[in-house]
């Protein structure tokens, strides 16, 4: 199952790798101060270096399709703002 988050995580564009042994899932904005790290079959989402939840690996997928979703979003907008001109 840690595999279909990675897995995922890539194809959505986020920055995944190991710390030791545990994986760990990096937004694509690195401004952004939240990280998830793999713990046993759990990932725990870290928020500026504090844990705040663990997550069910189905419950993580879903976290990151949200943030994705975001920034999908944020291009819309800016695409709108600055059109390209033809």
């Amino acid at each position: 199952m840690i595999d279909t988050v990675i897995n995922q995580a890539r194809l959505w564009g986020f920055s995944c790798g190991q710390n030791n042994q545990d994986w760990q899932i990096f937004p694509r904005d690195t401004s952004k101060s939240w990280f998830l790290e793999q713990r046993e079959e759990r990932w725990i989402l870290i928020v500026r270096g504090v844990p705040q939840i663990y997550f069910h690996p189905s419950e993580a997928i879903a976290f990151l399709e949200l943030r994705y979703r975001d920034i999908q979003q944020e291009k819309v907008k800016m695409e709108n703002i600055n059109p390209l001109e033809e």
